[in-house]
């Protein structure tokens, strides 16, 4: 399974924010939460 396979399905499923609102969004790449996942993504592979 290729990375952006991967990434491509954690991005379609329901996330719990914060704030606990719960989000049900499309995938992509225009989304602002997309940005914030990518960079929660980033941010843990450099751990």
């Amino acid at each position: 399974m290729s990375e952006d396979y991967l990434l491509n399905t954690f991005l379609t499923q329901i996330f719990i924010l914060p704030d606990e609102y719960i989000l049900r969004y499309e995938n992509s790449p225009h989304s602002d939460i997309y940005q914030s996942i990518q960079n929660i993504l980033d941010t843990l592979k450099e751990m």
